[in-house]
């Protein structure tokens, strides 16, 4: 089930990815370092805006959607509510920011960004939730095409990053118009709330907005500092050396997040706690095994692919920073996609306040003392430390009722054969073109990981195989046997 629903929304989000990839080749070459530096600073400035103030929304919507004492009319109304509410605060707060700082420009895209962002992300939570994955992929595919698309056509007329911002936005808004399901969430109902729901899912969710906000300090401060100390052209190239591993590999880790969470919820609610636990032990060992082999396949091909990927003089500092990055997104990511899921489970996010209050001290203190001294490589130690600390600190603070321990023997098999693939795509030889030389070591990595995975029995491989082929020549024979006694009934 886990391959099944991992595989819709890896494809969902691998085309997010690609028209992102397209986008940031063009990005780069069409705009100077300080444009994109803005564009990626207004972009994460908007996704933290909306992590902060509807968070709590989508992850009660993720929570409590199975829960059988909340009805499904109760939540579509809160989140029309809840959208209405927050947009108009929102724009309320970004008018005085630009009476105060003068940029109105920079305030109406935030403005725009955040009511389509709202909208379609509490949308695709609804289809996500109610294993609406057919809805889900063509969604994020019509999306994704239509982002890069605007985006490119709007920037090649001059709009800049002002006109990359309005591609996200206006394919967020025209994907919601053409969905017929999502009318429903444009029907604020202030009195007949339910206010039982409202209550449930507030106390669910705002520890967890709250520490969306600490994320978002992380992030902003993390950018916002370079720009201080450094000028915002260092901030773009630090975005071109951090986005492409991270979209990667959150793209990665978000497929398998969204595959698992709503299972283990569902088994958690209707099958008890055991089956949700052995959910739960499943998803550990498919998440680790898959952002390993993807984290050190990224770092094999990245000598090739982002030459290709990124303006010329992006390059360097991407290379150079690179194993760095990895390493700070893979604790970033195993934070996010698997500690925090044991706080949201044990419905005890307020406990997870503290762990990302943690990160967000040392994130801005370290940067305050490393980045004057030295530069990009501070950023990137501290983010690596960061990241770290909300890891340890939030494994022995999430525990609760609800707990599985970490299959450390698959893990260290896990490490062991990614790095295995990583040197065989390390001394694979390079061809006459790079495309050839990117396919090689990809070819390269995945079949001597899968060969390594089996070898190394990762997640008992062998007998989940055997046991699915086992089922699959049961089903064959037996479809045979039919087919003869029809046969020789009709004679």
């Amino acid at each position: 089930m886990f391959l099944k629903h991992g595989i819709v929304y890896f494809l969902s989000m691998l085309a997010p990815a690609l028209s992102s990839f397209i986008a940031v080749a063009f990005y780069t070459r069409w705009m100077n370092t300080a444009e994109y530096g803005i564009y990626t600073t207004v972009l994460m400035v908007g996704s933290s805006i909306n992590s902060i103030m509807l968070g709590w929304l989508q992850a009660g919507i993720m929570r409590f959607w199975s829960d059988k004492l909340v009805s499904v009319e109760a939540i579509r109304d809160l989140i029309a509510t809840a959208v209405l509410v927050t947009s108009i605060l929102v724009a309320i707060a970004l008018l005085l920011f630009a009476l105060v700082s003068g940029e109105f420009h920079v305030a109406w895209v935030l403005a725009l960004l955040f009511v389509a962002t709202a909208l379609y992300e509490a949308w695709q939570r609804i289809n996500s939730i109610t294993f609406q994955t057919n809805h889900y992929l063509i969604a994020e595919i019509a999306r994704a095409v239509m982002i890069v698309s605007i985006g490119l056509l709007l920037v090649h007329w001059g709009f800049s990053w002002m006109g990359a911002a309005l591609g996200v936005v206006l394919s967020n808004l025209i994907v919601l118009l053409f969905s017929s399901s999502f009318w429903t969430l444009l029907k604020p109902q202030f009195a007949t709330l339910d206010q039982a729901v409202l209550k449930k899912i507030l106390v669910y969710g705002i520890p967890m907005s709250l520490s969306a906000i600490l994320f978002g300090v992380i992030q902003i401060s993390e950018r916002t500092l370079i720009g201080w100390f450094s000028g915002y052209e260092l901030v773009g190239k630090y975005a071109a050396a951090y986005n492409p591993p991270r979209q990667i590999l959150f793209m990665i880790a978000g497929a398998l997040n969204m595959a698992a969470y709503p299972l283990i919820i569902h088994a958690l609610e209707n099958e008890g706690a055991e089956q949700a636990a052995n959910k739960m032990r499943d998803y550990t060992v498919f998440y680790v095994g898959v952002f390993a082999a993807c984290a050190f396949g990224f770092m094999g091909i990245a000598d090739v692919f982002l030459p290709i990927l990124i303006g010329a003089e992006f390059v360097e500092a991407a290379l150079q920073f690179l194993p760095w990055v990895v390493l700070a997104v893979t604790f970033h990511a195993f934070y996010l996609f698997y500690i925090s899921l044991f706080f949201q489970i044990n419905k005890q996010t307020i406990k997870e306040i503290q762990v990302i209050f943690l990160g967000a001290v040392v994130s801005v203190v370290l940067n305050v003392l490393l980045l004057p001294l030295y530069g990009l490589m501070g950023a990137a130690i501290t983010a690596i430390l960061t990241y770290f600390a909300c890891v340890v600190y939030g494994y022995f603070r999430g525990k609760g009722d609800f707990r599985v321990a970490l299959p450390w023997v698959d893990i260290a098999k896990i490490g062991l054969a990614a790095l295995l693939m990583y040197a065989l795509m390390h001394q694979t030889p390079s061809l006459p073109q790079p495309i050839a030389t990117l396919l090689l070591k990809m070819l390269v990595g995945g079949v001597s990981y899968a060969v390594l995975v089996w070898l190394l029995n990762i997640g008992n491989v062998r007998q989940r195989l055997k046991g699915r082929l086992g089922w699959l020549r049961f089903s064959m024979s037996s479809l045979w046997v039919r087919r003869r006694l029809n046969c020789t009934e009709k004679q």
